[in-house]
């Protein structure tokens, strides 16, 4: 936010930095009320201005709006009046909660996002078109492998279609229903049914592979601008529960890094000549929050350590030497270290993990054992949300939770 006596009170600033970049270094205090909204209240319900209108005005913007609309300047005025009381009534919110901080580092994001969508990321074509075809002909061969399988032409796309083939044509075993009763077909159910047959696990690949066509393949390349050969996304700063950065038109954060055909399509987003494409992460970012929050002396020691915390957890939980821990061991610790963190209970970590219920009781025992103020920790802070209905942030930032997502936590 720049000093100056100027103030500008908006809706979405960034849409109009977008529209108009010659203004991107006004000089101005800028007061952006879907930020204001978001700082004070983060709930997926979304910032939007006749859902802000809506909720501490009550009334509905955009109805005044269409009965104003052969009137523009009245038009204009209702909305101008909306954001200017909507920001009265979420500064003095914001105020109350001492964020003024925190949202005036918002507002220096908002500049910093605005610039990268403005230049965009570099797309190379050609390499998502070559890809297309290639996707085009494994998606057909896989069709015509289930055809054969399944002996029948059917919908690979139909849920309904693959159920009738699976359970009443090749009799396999029904192992979970949804909540309306049909008998589930869901990636979670495919993958057990491949421990009997190839043919659930082909069914999931024409899924797979299906989606990264349709989201990725077919629509970047129709979206890449003809002049600079760049894609040019929006950067969203509100629209996650947790405050994560998200992207839309199109979508960039959950391009598959995993599978092969996902690092081809990662290889499409390159640099011009000159430059290079740097990718940086925080070393176990989690787990050193996680230390710092609960100041668990064994987890702080072992980070500050420099070894490797997957191995030692395995070798902790499983009671075996460092030396003697497999890649396998250390991938599932890894999957222990993050999930028990986030309130994962003995049943969700023995379907992650495909052990029983209760060798995942004892990883669970096992690891709050060595890091007991970590169990500690968390048992406080899920009684004070449970208590509270919501939690703080290092920043004392509050982090509102729906009641469904305040269910039964881990007994730790």
């Amino acid at each position: 936010m720049k000093n100056s006596n100027l103030k500008i009170v908006t809706y979405n600033f960034k849409t109009y930095l977008r529209n108009y970049p010659d203004k991107f270094y006004i000089a101005a205090s800028i007061y952006d009320v879907q930020l204001e909204s978001f700082l004070i209240n983060n709930t997926n319900v979304p910032h939007e201005i006749n859902n802000l209108v809506k909720q501490y005005l009550n009334f509905d913007l955009e109805k005044q709006l269409n009965i104003d609309s052969q009137e523009p300047f009245l038009r204009n005025l209702q909305y101008a009046r909306s954001i200017l009381i909507l920001h009265s009534l979420l500064w003095k919110k914001i105020r109350e909660q001492s964020l003024e901080k925190m949202y005036l580092h918002e507002v220096d994001i908002l500049f910093i996002l605005c610039r990268m969508e403005l230049n965009g990321v570099l797309i190379d074509k050609e390499l998502l078109l070559n890809q297309k075809k290639y996707l085009k002909e494994r998606i057909e061969k896989i069709r015509i492998d289930c055809m054969e399988l399944a002996k029948t032409d059917f919908e690979l796309s139909s849920p309904k279609q693959i159920s009738e083939i699976l359970y009443k044509k090749m009799n396999f075993p029904i192992l979970k229903k949804t909540s309306t009763g049909q008998i589930s077909t869901s990636d979670e159910v495919l993958k057990q049914l491949s421990k009997i047959s190839d043919f659930p696990q082909k069914i999931m690949e024409y899924r797979h592979l299906h989606k990264i066509k349709s989201n990725y393949i077919d629509k970047l390349p129709l979206m890449v601008d003809p002049n600079t050969s760049r894609i040019n996304t929006y950067y969203d700063q509100s629209g996650t529960l947790t405050g994560r950065i998200s992207s839309y038109s199109p979508n960039l954060q959950n391009i598959p890094v995993k599978t092969k055909i996902g690092l081809q399509i990662r290889k499409a987003f390159i640099v011009q000549k000159g430059f290079r494409l740097l990718s940086a992460d925080y070393s176990q970012i989690e787990l050193r929050v996680m230390a710092h929050l609960s100041d668990d002396s064994n987890l702080k020691q072992l980070l500050l350590s420099g070894l490797d915390i997957h191995t030692e957890t395995a070798s902790s939980i499983l009671g075996i030497k460092t030396k003697d821990v497999s890649a396998e061991e250390r991938r599932r610790a890894k999957i222990v270290n993050f999930s028990l963190m986030y309130g994962m209970g003995p049943y969700s970590l023995s379907k992650s993990l495909d052990i029983s219920y209760k060798n995942a009781q004892e990883y669970i025992n096992n690891y709050f054992d060595r890091y007991s103020s970590v169990k500690n920790y968390l048992k406080k802070v899920f009684s004070e949300a449970e208590k509270l209905g919501y939690v703080k942030t290092i920043f004392d930032k509050k982090i509102i939770l729906l009641q469904k997502y305040i269910s039964k936590y881990i007994e730790i």
